[in-house]
């Protein structure tokens, strides 16, 4: 069992779930894939896709295929795409017919997350060479709703000859129009549009820094769905990932969602939540007018902090799914354990201060990086 898992939830009901997915009776694969969209675990992936591969069921392959859009990933992304164009189907002699099914769920579950990628990855499809890709993508532009998409569909509307496919992109390009604007992602909480419309904006020219800053405003209003939307964006910007892959998570426990563990993460997932909480440490220190730095990130981060003249180093390393933390004081050559009491026998005002930052560190509520980032060394 990983860290991710011990801390945020169970990998049995996965594991049972994932058999479910080989049960002879559709009802309990359709259960299954349900089951399994709600947990959200990157485990999950591979026989997910499996089972679209192999199934028939029309209720299944829709279930499968919403349960790998909302894990997503790259991997799982890239897999409903190629479905989305063909890739599945039956090979008749030397000919290769695409799946109805398998396009259409495939193309549905990506629009139905709401993914403003799929404008891009839809609209070359409206000019594929079988039918049923270009009848998949143009309901899925339906359900997405996006004006990118418009002028699209009346190109492809004036070049389609399938009496099916026009009836689609007709209906798909009435429903922009009776819109009349772009809309917003769906969202899960009914007052999200609300809740950002009062929210802090970010600076036009967003650099990963302030929009992480934006997410951490947004948490600490208690609008999760929103900060978690925000860290996603932090995250794909290439910086702070392992701390916006963690409160992330944090978002997602906060809304009562299964945790999603990155997969781009890879080996170092188990390293997220101490680098996040060290992370997070230097820059609570940092608003309260001190100096800190992040000085080391792994399974044990440490921060280095000046604070009222004296040196301090604050290891974070997890344990049983929470995190373990000590401290010690540098003067010259020497570590002085500070909670030790035999180490420490008389600690000072400041070095309470330090021991009680340590020890509320993994429950410390977000702060924002400073402007210029968070330093990695000392200086």
């Amino acid at each position: 069992m990983n860290w991710w898992t011990r801390l945020f939830g169970s990998e049995d009901d996965v594991m049972r779930n994932i058999r479910g997915l080989r049960s002879s009776a559709s009802a309990q694969r359709l259960a299954s894939a349900k089951a399994l969209a709600e947990l959200a675990d990157q485990r999950a992936v591979e026989p997910l896709m499996q089972t679209f591969k192999a199934d028939m069921d029309r209720q299944v392959l829709q279930a499968v295929a919403r349960a790998l859009a909302k894990i997503g990933g790259e991997k799982a992304t890239q897999f409903l795409l190629n479905a989305t164009a063909g890739a599945i189907g039956l090979s008749i002699g030397d000919k290769f017919m695409p799946s109805k099914d398998h396009c259409f769920a495939a193309a549905c579950a990506l629009a139905e997350r709401g993914d403003t990628r799929a404008v891009e990855w839809f609209t070359p499809l409206l000019h594929h060479d079988f039918v049923y890709v270009r009848w998949a993508v143009a309901e899925a532009l339906g359900i997405l709703a996006d004006v990118r998409a418009e002028n699209a569909l009346k190109k492809a509307l004036n070049e389609e000859k399938e009496k099916l496919v026009r009836k689609t992109i007709a209906k798909s390009l009435a429903g922009l129009r009776q819109q009349g604007q772009s809309p917003q992602p769906k969202q899960d909480q009914s007052n999200a549009a609300d809740e950002l419309a009062s929210a802090p904006q970010p600076a036009k020219t967003e650099s990963p820094i302030q929009m992480y800053n934006y997410g951490v405003a947004l948490y600490q209003k208690g609008q999760f769905k929103a900060a978690m939307d925000t860290f996603v964006q932090v995250f794909n910007a290439g910086e702070l990932r392992m701390q916006s892959a963690y409160i992330r998570a944090l978002c997602q426990k906060e809304l009562g969602l299964s945790v999603e563990i990155p997969p781009e993460l890879g080996e170092n997932a188990e390293d997220a939540g101490t680098v996040y909480v060290a992370s997070n440490l230097a820059c609570h220190i940092i608003t309260k007018g001190h100096k800190a730095a992040l000085t080391k990130q792994g399974s044990a981060s440490e921060v280095t902090a000046l604070i009222d003249g004296s040196l301090y180093v604050i290891s974070i390393s997890s344990l049983f799914g929470g995190f373990n933390n000590w401290a010690w004081r540098k003067e010259g050559g020497k570590s002085i354990s500070i909670p030790d009491p035999d180490a420490n026998p008389n600690p000072t005002h400041t070095d309470r201060f330090v021991i009680s930052l340590a020890e509320q560190s993994g429950v410390m509520p977000p702060s924002p990086m400073p402007e210029g980032g968070l330093k990695t060394t000392w200086e």
